[in-house]
């Protein structure tokens, strides 16, 4: 009970505290004062605005200009890799072409020596 009651004392505090800070007492200045310091704070403002929206446009335009130039890096590296491949799968083809024919040499010397064996065997039964 003692501790609630102690935390509740300590959070009306704090808002005393956060009211008292907040409100604008003892001033001498007059309504016209605090007008003009809104017409100015509004201008300024208006300014500020303004100086937003410019850095905002040149981020943009920053942005798109970066964007353009990923895309044309992009596009290189793509068309270079594409080169890669068909230099890679022209190479490939080749060395396909090379070992089917040596193994197309390779079968027509084992045909080669088939008929010869069968010659040889041939003309030793005739003998």
């Amino acid at each position: 009970m003692k501790k609630s009651l102690a935390k509740t004392m300590t959070a009306i505090l704090a808002a005393a505290m956060v009211a008292a800070g907040v409100t604008a007492c003892g001033s001498d200045d007059t309504a016209e004062t605090s007008t003009a310091a809104v017409e100015t704070t509004a201008e300024e403002t208006t300014a500020a605005e303004t100086e937003a929206e410019e850095t905002s446009e040149e981020a943009a335009e920053e942005t798109e200009a970066a964007d353009a130039e990923s895309a044309e890096e992009t596009e290189a590296a793509d068309a270079e890799a594409a080169e890669e491949t068909e230099a890679a799968d022209a190479e490939s083809a080749e060395e396909t072409e090379a070992a089917d024919a040596e193994s197309a040499e390779e079968t027509e010397a084992a045909e080669e020596t088939e008929a010869a064996d069968a010659e040889a065997a041939e003309e030793t039964e005739a003998e």
